[in-house]
């Protein structure tokens, strides 16, 4: 015959904490495996994905200008009208884009592209 303890015996609090340690670790792998491969697969067809209550979001890659290198390039401090624009554009921090709009040089301002990208998250 089986005997029982008198009262259940609690695991000791660093060991729970230590075993519940482990668990997050080993489960926080296998999820980060399963929205890589899911990431490649969203990335490859080009569009957001939502299936029961997990959304991956895809977004094209974003444009990034260089209106200061833009603006700076063109500036002519010895153009007066150079002078006003980027007087108007001071305030904690020049206004870089307006003054590359006021300059007529945003068809020149240099772009670069970010590669698309997925976020993964369970709503």
């Amino acid at each position: 015959m089986e005997t029982k303890e008198p009262y259940p015996v609690e695991e000791p609090v660093e060991t729970k904490l230590a075993r519940l340690m482990l668990e997050y670790g080993d489960q926080y792998a296998k999820v980060k495996a399963l929205e890589a491969e899911i990431t490649q697969i969203v990335l490859a067809l080009g569009k957001t994905q939502v299936v029961g209550r997990v959304r991956a979001t895809y977004s094209n890659g974003r444009n990034y200008y260089d209106y200061q290198w833009a603006a700076d390039a063109a500036y002519r401090p010895e153009n007066p009208k150079h002078l006003l624009i980027w007087g108007r554009h001071i305030k904690e921090s020049f206004d870089y884009r307006a003054i590359c709009d006021e300059l007529g040089i945003l068809d020149k301002v240099p772009c670069t592209t970010s590669p698309p990208a997925v976020s993964v998250r369970v709503t």
